[in-house]
């Protein structure tokens, strides 16, 4: 899953592959 950091606020778990 690829989001922006804005989405990141809305799903923490993205955070983690963001990451």
């Amino acid at each position: 899953m690829k989001c922006s950091s804005r989405t990141i606020r809305l799903q923490p778990v993205i955070q983690q592959t963001e990451d």
